[in-house]
């Protein structure tokens, strides 16, 4: 770690470029602010910019000794492999490192949230919004059917809020529906809007609601959810054609 402190510099510049001079990255960090309040999720992964600059070369080291061993990685090796020869590979390099401490498991479980918040970020950007709702982790029975409503609302130009408020309307630029920050544990399901001129994020925000409400009277068609059904299959066939997109599959 003979260049940590330049390094940290670097660490540094990137979180300026992409949260602090970056509209999205401000409001990005804003929102998970509000949505997590007692939750790791609600704090960015890099850190805050006075943790960045204080924190010390013999922390890191220190961090370093306790967690980065065998026992916290994952390796993924996809190819035209002999097998026999990656194990001993593996144990000629790797099995006289001693393992690290365990990860810690959270415990923290985000509180019920009573109500709705909302939070403004002024900036000298165009307009964006974000609307978030909290949902269980990626293990839950219910996740298959918030991937498969994401697709129903944003997936393509024929989805019910892309073609409202994209192709029809002309309102937004664009309008997305994601799951995020993470996925072990309890997350949100966001939508991302960015309205055209002389439009605004009110309007976005109103048909969002009002396309969740109509999906509840309206459940989708069969054609709807044969397109949707065939759009993620094709996103996994995909990822299986490429090497890399395989071996992210596989760790993950």
């Amino acid at each position: 770690m003979r260049e940590f402190y330049s390094e940290r510099d670097v660490v540094m510049e990137e979180r300026r470029m992409r949260t602090e001079t970056q509209p999205f990255g401000l409001l990005y960090e804003e929102f998970l602010q509000a949505a997590f309040r007692a939750h790791p999720y609600g704090r960015p992964v890099v850190g805050l910019a006075s943790e960045i600059q204080t924190v010390s070369r013999n922390a890191a080291m220190e961090y370093f000794r306790r967690y980065y061993g065998p026992n916290n990685s994952v390796v993924a090796i996809v190819g035209d492999i002999d097998t026999t020869q990656m194990k001993a590979w593996a144990d000629q390099y790797f099995a006289s490192i001693p393992s690290g401490e365990p990860h810690r498991p959270v415990v923290t479980q985000e509180p019920p949230q009573h109500g709705e918040r909302r939070i403004e970020v002024e900036y000298d950007a165009n307009p964006l919004l974000m609307i978030g709702y909290h949902i269980p982790n990626v293990q839950h029975a219910d996740a298959p059917a918030l991937a498969v409503l994401s697709q129903l609302l944003t997936g393509g130009r024929t989805s019910r809020l892309t073609s409202r408020l994209v192709v029809r309307d002309r309102v937004a630029s664009g309008v997305f529906a994601f799951t995020a920050p993470g996925s072990r544990y309890p997350r949100l399901f966001a939508f991302q809007g960015v309205p055209v001129a002389p439009h605004t994020t009110q309007e976005i925000e109103t048909a969002v609601y009002e396309e969740i409400e109509r999906l509840q009277r309206e459940p989708p068609t069969e054609y709807e959810m044969q397109r949707v059904r065939n759009t993620i299959d094709a996103g996994e066939v995909g990822r299986l054609q490429s090497i890399l997109g395989l071996a992210f599959q596989m760790a993950s």
